[in-house]
Protein backbone atom coordinates (compact mmCIF):
# COMPACT_ATOMS: atom_id res chain seq x y z
CA UNK A 1 0.00 0.00 0.00
CA UNK A 2 2.91 2.31 0.70
CA UNK A 3 4.04 2.08 -2.91
CA UNK A 4 0.68 3.46 -4.05
CA UNK A 5 1.23 6.52 -1.87
CA UNK A 6 4.69 7.04 -3.36
CA UNK A 7 3.37 6.60 -6.88
CA UNK A 8 0.53 9.06 -6.26
CA UNK A 9 2.99 11.60 -4.93
CA UNK A 10 5.18 11.01 -7.98
CA UNK A 11 2.24 11.63 -10.30
CA UNK A 12 1.42 14.89 -8.51
CA UNK A 13 5.07 15.93 -8.72
CA UNK A 14 5.15 15.22 -12.46
CA UNK A 15 1.87 17.14 -12.93
CA UNK A 16 3.16 20.13 -11.00
CA UNK A 17 6.56 20.18 -12.69
CA UNK A 18 4.99 19.84 -16.15
CA UNK A 19 2.56 22.64 -15.38
CA UNK A 20 5.34 24.90 -14.14
CA UNK A 21 7.66 24.20 -17.09
CA UNK A 22 4.96 24.68 -19.73
CA UNK A 23 3.89 27.90 -18.00
CA UNK A 24 7.46 29.24 -18.11
CA UNK A 25 8.60 27.96 -21.52
CA UNK A 26 5.40 28.46 -23.52
CA UNK A 27 3.98 31.40 -21.58
CA UNK A 28 0.63 29.64 -21.18
CA UNK A 29 -1.67 30.39 -18.24
CA UNK A 30 -1.52 28.08 -15.23
CA UNK A 31 -4.84 26.49 -16.20
CA UNK A 32 -3.75 25.90 -19.81
CA UNK A 33 -0.45 24.44 -18.61
CA UNK A 34 -2.19 22.10 -16.16
CA UNK A 35 -4.71 21.14 -18.85
CA UNK A 36 -1.99 20.32 -21.40
CA UNK A 37 0.01 18.40 -18.79
CA UNK A 38 -3.01 16.30 -17.79
CA UNK A 39 -4.08 15.63 -21.38
CA UNK A 40 -0.54 14.59 -22.26
CA UNK A 41 -0.13 12.28 -19.23
CA UNK A 42 -3.50 10.68 -19.89
CA UNK A 43 -2.48 10.08 -23.55
CA UNK A 44 -5.65 11.80 -24.74
CA UNK A 45 -4.00 14.41 -26.95
CA UNK A 46 -6.91 16.55 -28.13
CA UNK A 47 -4.61 18.58 -30.37
CA UNK A 48 -6.04 21.96 -29.37
CA UNK A 49 -2.71 22.94 -27.78
CA UNK A 50 0.81 21.93 -28.72
CA UNK A 51 4.37 22.98 -27.90
CA UNK A 52 5.77 25.63 -30.23
CA UNK A 53 9.41 26.04 -29.22
CA UNK A 54 12.23 23.54 -29.75
CA UNK A 55 13.02 23.35 -26.04
CA UNK A 56 9.38 22.66 -25.12
CA UNK A 57 9.11 19.97 -27.79
CA UNK A 58 12.22 18.30 -26.42
CA UNK A 59 10.89 18.55 -22.86
CA UNK A 60 7.58 17.07 -24.03
CA UNK A 61 9.32 13.97 -25.40
CA UNK A 62 10.84 13.18 -22.00
CA UNK A 63 7.71 14.30 -20.18
CA UNK A 64 5.57 11.84 -22.14
CA UNK A 65 7.95 8.97 -21.38
CA UNK A 66 8.09 9.78 -17.66
CA UNK A 67 4.42 10.71 -17.28
CA UNK A 68 2.86 7.90 -19.26
CA UNK A 69 5.26 5.34 -17.79
CA UNK A 70 4.46 6.44 -14.25
CA UNK A 71 0.71 6.49 -14.91
CA UNK A 72 0.80 3.02 -16.46
CA UNK A 73 2.84 1.58 -13.59
CA UNK A 74 0.55 3.21 -11.01
CA UNK A 75 -2.62 1.85 -12.60
CA UNK A 76 -1.15 -1.66 -12.95
CA UNK A 77 0.04 -1.60 -9.32
CA UNK A 78 -3.42 -0.50 -8.17
CA UNK A 79 -5.05 -3.30 -10.15
CA UNK A 80 -2.54 -5.78 -8.72
CA UNK A 81 -3.42 -4.73 -5.15
CA UNK A 82 -7.15 -5.03 -5.84
CA UNK A 83 -6.76 -8.46 -7.47
CA UNK A 84 -4.51 -9.67 -4.65
CA UNK A 85 -7.11 -8.71 -2.04
CA UNK A 86 -9.82 -10.46 -4.04
CA UNK A 87 -7.76 -13.65 -4.30
CA UNK A 88 -6.90 -13.59 -0.60
CA UNK A 89 -10.58 -13.12 0.26
CA UNK A 90 -11.64 -16.03 -1.98
CA UNK A 91 -9.02 -18.60 -0.93
CA UNK A 92 -10.15 -19.36 2.67
CA UNK A 93 -13.75 -19.96 1.56
CA UNK A 94 -12.70 -22.40 -1.15
CA UNK A 95 -10.13 -24.04 1.11
CA UNK A 96 -12.76 -24.75 3.74
CA UNK A 97 -15.19 -26.07 1.13
CA UNK A 98 -12.56 -28.37 -0.40
CA UNK A 99 -11.10 -29.28 3.01
CA UNK A 100 -7.62 -28.15 2.03
CA UNK A 101 -5.06 -27.79 4.82
CA UNK A 102 -4.13 -24.49 6.31
CA UNK A 103 -0.97 -25.37 8.20
CA UNK A 104 1.78 -23.27 9.79
CA UNK A 105 3.38 -22.64 6.38
CA UNK A 106 0.23 -20.69 5.52
CA UNK A 107 1.09 -17.88 7.93
CA UNK A 108 3.76 -16.32 5.80
CA UNK A 109 4.43 -12.59 5.63
CA UNK A 110 5.90 -10.46 2.92
CA UNK A 111 5.27 -9.48 -0.66
CA UNK A 112 5.18 -13.05 -2.00
CA UNK A 113 2.45 -14.13 0.41
CA UNK A 114 -0.24 -14.29 -2.26
CA UNK A 115 1.86 -16.30 -4.70
CA UNK A 116 2.85 -18.65 -1.88
CA UNK A 117 -0.79 -19.19 -0.83
CA UNK A 118 -1.93 -19.73 -4.39
CA UNK A 119 0.86 -22.25 -4.99
CA UNK A 120 -0.10 -24.24 -1.86
CA UNK A 121 -3.78 -24.03 -2.74
CA UNK A 122 -3.26 -25.48 -6.23
CA UNK A 123 -0.77 -28.09 -5.00
CA UNK A 124 -3.28 -29.33 -2.42
CA UNK A 125 -6.08 -29.19 -4.97
CA UNK A 126 -3.96 -31.23 -7.41
CA UNK A 127 -3.24 -33.79 -4.66
CA UNK A 128 -6.95 -34.10 -3.84
CA UNK A 129 -7.82 -34.60 -7.51
CA UNK A 130 -5.11 -37.24 -7.84
CA UNK A 131 -6.42 -39.10 -4.77
CA UNK A 132 -9.95 -38.92 -6.14
CA UNK A 133 -8.81 -40.25 -9.54
CA UNK A 134 -6.88 -43.10 -7.89
CA UNK A 135 -9.77 -43.99 -5.57
CA UNK A 136 -12.28 -44.17 -8.42
CA UNK A 137 -9.75 -45.55 -10.92
CA UNK A 138 -10.20 -42.69 -13.38
CA UNK A 139 -7.58 -42.52 -16.11
CA UNK A 140 -6.79 -39.38 -18.05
Amino acid sequence: MRILIYLTLTIFFILLSGTFIYHKLEGWSWIDSLYFTTVTMATVGYGDMHPTTESTKLFTVFFIIAGVGTMTYTVSTLIEHIAEKEILNMLPKHMKRLKIRQGPRWKFGGRSETAFKIRIFFKDLRDKIEKFRNKHRIRV
